[in-house]
């Protein structure tokens, strides 16, 4: 995640060393952090009340801020299979994976769990 959310803030960063980001950098991500949190708890609740529609979209405000966020990706890909729609969670899920892979990560072990959840007949 931290290395989506570097790309995220763009531009060349200096650092001590190829894994300690600038303390810049650490602020900027520390200052995006409130609002990811924020939109994960709404995300949330709005699946535990059972607003669907709610809860995709808080999982998409926090997704805006930092894209493919593990835990929004997660309450995104749940509340797209509990309304139903199983295709589009795992349209959502391969849209994870092909980013993870792509910045060179591994998919989070809980959504992998979701993934397999949904090839579950």
């Amino acid at each position: 995640m931290l290395r989506r959310t570097k790309k995220l803030l763009g531009g060349p960063h200096q650092t001590r060393s190829p894994h300690a980001p600038s303390s810049l950098l650490s602020a900027r991500i520390l200052s995006l952090h409130p609002h990811v949190e924020t939109a994960t708890r709404l995300a949330a609740l709005r699946l535990e009340a059972g607003d669907l529609r709610g809860a995709s979209e808080a999982s998409e405000l926090g997704q805006a801020v930092i894209p493919f966020h593990d835990e929004c990706t997660a309450l995104a890909i749940q509340a797209l299979a509990a309304s139903g729609d199983r295709t589009a969670a795992l349209a959502k899920y391969e849209d994870y994976e092909r980013q993870a892979i792509a910045q060179g990560e591994s998919v989070a072990p809980e959504i992998a769990k979701l993934r397999n959840a949904l090839l579950r007949p």
